[in-house]
């Protein structure tokens, strides 16, 4: 019974598997060699489209977080030429006066508004970037504020009463802010809560209560030649000016319709929708964009060329081995799925190394990265990163298919005498 069953094995033809195992051990350098190169390709691409996706998302989350439709600035502002991570809380042309938040929230179609104004800002060096990153303090109307009920639990109510601040959630330990114990123009402030990160500039916002910044603006008038704390700039704004106004819409009103009227009742500021902001930021960064996108083409089309040279070299080399094979009944389809397969083999793990050191180098110094080429990011949610991975892995997949598809052709339509025949004249 064993001497049949051992001869049965012998008439069986040797599985796919086997034969690439046995092909890649002896072109260890080669092998080696060809996953090292795919997986760098790889990682760089991956790490392209977890940029985008990252920026995106973050772009999104900053848009639902300020739940408005428009914002309205002073005459002249320019945010196409401010990165998200700024956006709102840099110096423009000043402020506004009370009358235009009136103005402005009476327009028909316009449900509700909430004005922001800029105080301050100071710079902290900080993390692991080296990057001085600036904060701002603004001041809000905790009465009339439509965002604070999207910020914030309903368990955390009044959180700006009694000199309280609202810390976004990139601003610095405050043990570590060099203010005094968080004093700010003859006031301390008390942190109450930190908002989610958002990768925008809502992670740089330190925000109080106009009654709070009525207290700094007092202390200011009875110490004018005082500074306190010394790296502040002097308080630049009178109370009831605003520097920005944020606006939400009825619902099934068209925000595009809203920024003319705004503009129409109010010659004294410039409007735009959250899909102007958002195209704005995306501007800063879209020639990087384009420029990845040429390169990751060129760099996919590279890594093609590389794994097809690799797999017909290989076939070359086994042409005996193919001749064989068909001489003991493989058929062409079979030869044609073995060089396929090994390709596909080499492809998916260089693709998963190259995947999975990529995501780690990212994480451990994505934050000198960011702030490096300046744009908005935060790590997306979980989904989106695994069909981030997927849609890489298939990539390689695909790669490896298209590469040795020729390769596998010319193999499987080897004969089995001219198979052998050549190999003998080599």
């Amino acid at each position: 019974m064993k001497m049949r069953d051992r001869a049965g094995d012998k008439n069986k033809r040797p599985r796919v598997t086997t034969l690439i195992r046995r092909d890649l051990r002896g072109r260890t350098f080669r092998t080696v060699s060809s996953v090292t190169a795919v997986a760098v390709i790889v990682g760089a691409l991956f790490l392209t489209v977890l940029l985008i996706s990252g920026a995106n998302y973050s772009i999104d989350l900053a848009r639902n977080r300020l739940g408005s439709d428009i914002i309205v600035l002073p005459k002249g502002s320019d945010v196409s030429s401010q990165p998200f991570v700024t956006l709102f809380y840099t110096r423009t042309n000043g402020y506004l006066p009370p009358a235009d938040v009136q103005t402005v929230g009476s327009v028909p179609g316009v449900k509700a508004v909430t004005p922001e104004t800029y105080l301050a800002m100071f710079g902290f060096a900080g993390g692991d970037t080296g990057v001085v990153a600036f904060n701002y303090l603004i001041a809000i109307d905790p009465e009339n504020n439509f965002m604070l009920k999207s910020w914030l639990p309903a368990n955390v109510t009044q959180p700006l009463a009694n000199n309280g601040t609202i810390l976004g959630a990139e601003v610095p330990e405050w043990t570590s802010i060099p203010t005094h114990g968080g004093r700010f123009y003859g006031v301390t402030i008390h942190p109450t809560f930190r908002l989610a990160a958002t990768g925008t500039f809502l992670d740089h916002i330190l925000f109080i209560s106009t009654q709070t910044a009525a207290y700094m603006v007092a202390w200011q008038g009875l110490h004018p030649n005082q500074s306190d704390p010394d790296f502040l700039l002097p308080l630049g704004f009178q109370l009831g000016q605003v520097s920005a106004i944020f606006v939400k819409l009825e619902d099934g009103v068209n925000p595009d319709l809203e920024v003319q009227k705004i503009l129409t009742a109010d010659t004294n500021v410039d409007a735009f929708t959250l899909s102007d902001l958002a195209h704005s930021a995306n501007v800063r960064f879209a020639g990087l964009l384009y420029q990845f996108g040429i390169s990751g083409t060129l760099v996919w089309a590279g890594s093609v060329l590389l794994v097809s040279a690799m797999t017909t070299l290989g076939v070359r080399e086994r042409q005996r081995e193919f001749g064989l094979l068909r001489s003991i009944g493989a058929t062409r389809s079979f030869v044609r799925a073995l060089v396929l397969s090994q390709s596909v083999i080499i492809t998916v793990v260089a693709g998963a190394l190259g995947i999975l050191g990529a995501y780690a180098l990212f994480n451990l110094f994505y934050a000198r990265v960011i702030a490096q080429i300046g744009v908005s990011y935060i790590t997306p949610p979980a989904p989106e990163i695994l069909t981030v991975v997927l849609l890489a892995m298939a990539a390689t997949v695909f790669t490896g298919i298209v590469a040795a598809w020729w390769p596998a052709r010319v193999a499987s339509r080897m004969e089995p005498y001219d198979a052998l025949k050549r190999e003998k004249g080599q």
